[in-house]
């Protein structure tokens, strides 16, 4: 397995990467009639989009899809040679919590699902209602602690049931 290339998060200017999801819904090619399929083994999920704050509403700046025959155009934008429609401005109507996180620590590096919050030096956590952002706080001194308690980064043993749960939780982007 192959880990995951998260979504992206443009916040005050800086890109991050997405690490963490509490609330909903968050975009969905389905509820815009998009069959998406595998891009890669990196992106099984079939898509990634770029969200941002744009004022204080949340957005999708930019997105990726994997399809058989993508759209010459999606959202207003043309598809462009690295694959990505943009730019976009997609208000996404998002109640909760996300993690988004730069400075991603390498030795933490493990070949499947989606690096969680704690394997990045900053992460900020930014709140929606309704789409709007209401709040954010900085995370990083709550993840370096995780990061000292030596979180395990592969199951212990060779039991299969105990090995998929973790494969499960490497794909729950959830907090």
């Amino acid at each position: 397995m192959t880990a995951q290339m998260p979504d992206l998060f443009v916040w005050r200017g800086h890109e991050y990467a997405l690490v963490g999801i509490d609330g909903g819904p968050l975009f969905d090619p389905a509820d815009h009639g998009l069959e998406v399929r595998m891009i890669s083994t990196a992106c099984w999920r079939g898509y990634i989009c770029r969200y941002a704050v744009d004022g204080d509403e949340l957005v999708i700046q930019g997105l990726m899809v994997g399809m058989d025959e993508p759209p010459t155009e999606l959202f207003g934008a043309a598809r462009d040679s690295g694959g990505w429609y943009q730019p976009v401005r997609v208000p996404v109507p998002f109640t909760g919590g996300l993690l988004v996180g730069d400075g991603f620590v390498r030795e933490l590096y493990v070949h499947m699902g989606f690096h969680p919050a704690w394997k990045y030096r900053h992460v900020h956590e930014l709140l929606f209602e309704s789409g709007r952002l209401t709040a954010h706080h900085d995370r990083s001194a709550a993840m370096a602690e995780i990061r000292r308690s030596e979180p395990q980064l592969r199951p212990d043993s060779h039991d299969a049931d105990e090995t998929r749960r973790w494969i499960e939780r490497t794909f729950d982007r959830s907090y």
